[in-house]
């Protein structure tokens, strides 16, 4: 005999854990072999292990005579308590109702099925009931016609090729994700042409770091509080001093009396004089 704890005690402020309570108790019966011992053994065992509120259940109820040594009549009376009277065409029009809903899986909806085909008292036609509503109420219609179309369908194959159908959308999906986001990565991986040159442009010409402009006297870059070159040289093209030939702005009149007519030529600013300046 396995040595198992019981179920934990039932919390009576919450009447529906009933029929779960009591299969869980009817499986530590078994499993502990219990329900081989005397039945009044049993019902002690029962009454105990739900809690000490159950004493004063056990004791309000009315038995034929005999009955309260019999551990399933006991079991009955509580069912009887804590579970009230079911509407069966309420139940079954609830069942009749239950479709897939968006975004609930195929395990879950038929789990749900079972859940209400219980209280509809179907009897033998139970798996025939819940396997009609799995084609009947399923989202995937294409695969509602396949099940219809299959004449000797029973509950398994319904729940098999549901299950089956779901798997395979699940993995064409996440195959389709995964070639969208290697597109996106990819996308982003490789610059255009125009993005790699406004690159190379802002890499070249950082930010924040002003332009340098050539001195207006030398035409040379330089540091404001260094020593200008031209200062104190003698410009080439004007004679005065304090800027280069290259930065000069003034126009000199050269007469010409070649061949006894007057000619004026004004010269302006030669790119090359630079190179006659001192260093």
């Amino acid at each position: 005999m396995l040595k198992l704890d019981p179920p934990e005690k039932l919390d009576f402020a919450k009447p529906q854990e009933w029929p779960d309570w009591k299969q869980r108790f009817e499986r530590f019966r078994c499993a502990t072999k219990l329900n081989e011992e005397d039945e009044v053994l049993q019902i002690s065992a029962l009454v105990y292990t739900m809690g000490k509120e159950a004493e004063h259940i056990f004791k309000a109820f009315t038995f034929t005579s005999g009955d309260e040594k019999k551990c399933a009549k006991v079991i009955e009376k509580f069912d009887e308590h804590f579970v009230p009277k079911r509407n069966i065409i309420h139940e079954r029009a609830c069942f009749h109702r239950c479709v897939q809903k968006e975004g609930e899986t195929v395990e879950a909806f038929i789990r749900n099925l079972y859940e209400l085909a219980e209280h509809c008292e179907f009897g033998t036609q139970r798996d025939e009931q819940i396997r009609n509503r799995i084609f009947i109420g399923i989202l995937d219609k294409s695969l509602s016609q396949k099940l219809q179309m299959k004449s000797d369908l029973n509950l398994d194959t319904a729940i098999q090729m549901a299950r089956q159908s779901e798997l395979v959308k699940f993995h064409v999906a996440g195959q389709s994700d995964d070639k969208h986001l290697g597109e996106v990565h990819q996308k982003k991986g490789k610059p255009t042409p125009v993005r790699r040159l406004a690159r190379n442009v802002r890499d070249k010409n950082p930010k924040n770091v002003p332009s340098v402009q050539p001195c207006s006297t030398c035409n040379r870059v330089h540091k404001q509080d260094e020593l200008c070159p031209a200062r104190g040289k003698r410009c080439s093209k004007c004679h005065k001093t304090g800027h280069f030939a290259v930065v000069c702005r003034s126009v000199r009149e050269v007469t010409s009396n070649s061949g006894g007519n007057n000619q004026q030529f004004f010269l302006g600013a030669v790119n090359s004089c630079d190179e006659f300046e001192e260093p």
